[in-house]
């Protein structure tokens, strides 16, 4: 089934307005944005929704969209000239996938830190399993 942005857009919305949203998950959350907000390393993501919900819920830090690279060797040569970089890929199978690339191309050259994405995993008790969805905390921080 192939759903046009506009049809997955509502879908998101419908889902989201289903979700129960504890405040102890909100508090959480803008601690989530705060630390990453601390963080010098850049943020990758997939793409630019990604990149949009990360900004409406207040990152400001560097993000790179890993779909903006040509290819995994781009990706690499461009994200190896930092100490650490942060990793914020979906948790389906393509952001597996991409995980087990990045660690296996950039091990040694860079530190990959996966922790901001566990955690967010933690703080939305599984909610949240692509970057985007992140969208339905914008009004509430």
């Amino acid at each position: 089934m192939n759903l046009s942005p506009i049809s997955f857009d509502l879908i998101l919305e419908k889902k989201f307005h289903l979700m129960e949203i504890t405040q102890t998950e909100i508090e959480e959350i803008k601690k989530f944005v705060s630390d990453l907000n601390k963080e010098s390393a850049p943020i990758i993501v997939e793409g630019k929704k990604d990149t949009s919900a990360l900004k409406s819920i207040g990152v400001m830090g560097k993000i790179f969209e890993f779909n903006k690279f040509q290819g995994m060797a781009d990706f690499s040569d461009h994200v190896s000239k930092f100490e650490k970089i942060i990793i914020l890929f979906d948790k389906d199978r393509q952001g597996s996938t991409l995980v087990k690339k990045s660690f296996r191309i950039l091990d040694r050259r860079t530190k990959l830190d996966l922790r901001y994405k566990s955690r967010l995993g933690k703080i939305t008790k599984g909610k949240v399993k692509c970057v985007e969805e992140l969208k339905m905390y914008e009004d509430l921080i």
